[in-house]
């Protein structure tokens, strides 16, 4: 492909005039590179912004993450005691475990990815392993508290807040 701009300048009547000579093929080429641009964007936002609830339903999601600002805790999964933090959304019902306890409650999914879960019900079994900086409490009321749910990289995260009303977002596996 080539392009050619021819640019001459005459001084007598001072005008500038511009020869064009392009490939045959340019304009295919450049519909080519502007159409997936122009499919990918749907009334101002991304189309891969607009995941649905129903993508988040009917999975057990592990808790792996708790992000506070700059401050991350990992969830270990693979150690001895084996705290697994789980959550499942099903038909209106969430249901779940903390360290050693299953919960349930009641959720609706609204509008832009908001999120509103009732109060927590669990069982009271004492936990043998917990975490001790996010522990099965924690992990509740921060449920609780969500009001907000996003789908990235194929990883459910819950935006909410902590017991001490700071914004956390809990991310799932």
């Amino acid at each position: 492909m080539s392009v050619f701009v021819i640019v001459t300048y005459n001084e007598t009547n001072m005008e500038e005039h511009m020869t064009f000579t392009m490939n045959k093929n340019l304009p295919l080429i450049l519909l080519l590179i502007f159409i997936p641009s122009v499919f990918s964007y749907a009334n101002g936002s991304r189309v891969a912004d607009k995941v649905s609830f129903s993508e988040v339903q009917d999975k057990v999601w592990s808790l792996m993450e708790v992000k506070n600002g700059a401050a991350v805790i990992s969830i270990d999964r693979t150690s001895a005691s084996k705290v697994i933090y789980t959550v499942k959304f099903q038909n209106g019902r969430l249901i779940g475990t903390g360290a050693d306890n299953s919960c349930f409650s009641s959720y609706t999914a609204g509008e832009d990815k908001a999120l509103s879960i009732g109060k927590i019900v669990s069982s009271r079994m004492a936990a043998l392993f917990e975490m001790r900086t996010f522990t099965e409490r924690d992990y509740f009321l921060s449920l609780e508290k969500t009001d907000r749910w996003d789908l990235r990289d194929g990883k459910l995260e819950l935006h909410t807040y902590d017991k001490n009303s700071v914004r956390i977002i809990l991310i799932f596996s």
